[in-house]
């Protein structure tokens, strides 16, 4: 095969491969428009986009050493799939983004152009994670949405890229030889998570579901007041409600939870990067007694994240990953991926916050939009946060069965509820 249609595989991309055994690394994303979008400019705007992100038209291969993405001659069609609204939306939107995508031999993103009736269209877009993390997906957007408003604008357009790099290596360009010793020899350690007992999940069906609540705007303004008087995070306050949550229904007092970091912010003001995985995990370490506040958790939630912050050590688990990518056979590391890394069984993901302003399709705007990760089978469970607009959505996907969705939803209200009845109290 010819090496200019091969492109190297990263160790994050290789590190989402072998979660596979766990889950479907996708990540997820529903968004409503204010009105129609037009299909044909959305396909061309798609097809445009390769040229920023050539591994959404490539398909993975790991048949050699070393795996590899391999250019396939995709284009917007092979991407955009266009359907008519069904009576019953939300079956309809749910059920399109359980859709899988099959790496090797699909394109890496799938988009369902939903054309509804009252003219407010719906989009389903599903993504492999190899390809990029919710950061990556929400740069992604911002180039879609561009890309479509100067062709409805019928603006040439040409894709200017400063920067494709998706390496590691991208974080230690600003860090000296000195600098990454001391890094590698830091005192980073991620403790073993152990539960008394696990979130009562069934075993019993394997049918996929997403479990969505919202905080709405006025009670997200609430949330953002209460953090300004605390001096604390947004971010802050829905952990430590996840945790104290997580402290009551496991029958657990020390709560240990990866907290994923942007990794871009460890990159100078002015460097460049291509669209990738670029996440790391700072992590909450947290004892609960049994007299210990809302308040209580939340300032050792805080005080942990505020020292974390202050340093880089969270980049020394990349340097070992790079390393041992780097160093080991596929096949070896294939094998053992599991002795040297671990995935959490109950995890936090934060997607962040996504631009109203860079979110504009032409002159169609977006009302609504959530992001969410990868559908969890038991033991494991990850709550998903996004927020557009002020509007927050805490997400949880899993297989199970109906009742099971039904049991999410309520935890996710009362997640919701803890949070606001503590932020209204203070």
């Amino acid at each position: 095969m010819n090496h200019k249609n091969k492109i190297k595989a990263e160790p994050f991309d290789i590190m989402q491969y072998f979660y596979r055994e766990v889950h479907d690394p996708l990540i997820h994303c529903l968004m409503q428009f204010s009105a129609p979008i037009e299909e044909k400019t959305l396909i061309k705007a798609v097809t445009y986009s390769l040229d920023a992100i050539p591994l959404i038209g490539c398909c993975f291969d790991d048949s050699s050493r070393r795996p590899c993405w391999v250019k396939r001659d995709f284009k917007g069609e092979d991407i955009v799939h266009t359907v008519n609204a069904e009576p019953n939306e939300i079956k309809q939107c749910e059920r399109l983004l359980i859709s899988t995508i099959d790496i090797y031999n699909e394109p890496q993103l799938k988009i369902f152009l939903i054309k509804a009736d009252n003219g407010c269209d719906k989009m389903c877009l599903i993504i492999n994670h190899m390809v990029c993390d919710g950061s990556g997906l929400k740069e992604y957007l911002y180039l879609l949405a561009g890309i479509y408003t100067q062709l409805e604008n019928d603006i040439d357009c040409k894709i200017h890229l400063d920067c494709n790099s998706r390496s590691i290596n991208l974080l230690f360009k600003n860090i000296n030889f000195l600098g990454k010793i001391n890094l590698l020899f830091s005192n980073y350690h991620f403790p073993v998570q152990v539960f008394k007992d696990n979130i009562p999940i069934s075993r019993t069906e394997r049918k996929p579901f997403f479990a969505l609540h919202v905080i709405n705007k006025e009670d997200f303004n609430k949330m953002i007041l209460f953090s300004k008087q605390m001096n604390v995070t947004i971010n802050d306050i829905i952990l430590t409600s996840y945790i104290r949550f997580l402290h009551k229904h496991t029958k657990t007092n020390r709560i240990i939870m990866p907290c994923p970091v942007d990794l871009r912010k460890y990159l100078s003001v002015n460097q460049k990067h291509g669209i990738c995985n670029l996440t790391g995990n700072y992590y909450c370490d947290v004892s609960i007694k049994k007299e210990d506040s809302f308040c209580d958790t939340l300032y050792t939630v805080s005080e942990q994240m505020k020292a974390q912050k202050k340093n880089n050590k969270c980049l020394k688990p990349l340097i070992n990953l790079q390393l041992a990518f780097k160093i080991l056979p596929f096949e070896f590391l294939k094998k053992n991926f599991y002795r040297y890394f671990t995935i959490p069984v109950i995890s936090y993901s934060n997607l962040g916050v996504l631009d109203k302003n860079l979110l504009n399709f032409g002159s169609v705007a977006v009302d609504r939009i959530f992001l969410t990760g990868a559908i969890k089978n038991k033991p494991y469970f990850q709550l998903t946060v996004s927020t557009y607009d002020n509007n927050c959505v805490l997400s949880c996907n899993r297989y199970g069965t109906p009742f099971d969705k039904s049991l999410i939803r309520s935890y996710l209200k009362e997640l919701k509820d803890d949070i606001l009845i503590n932020c209204i109290l203070q």
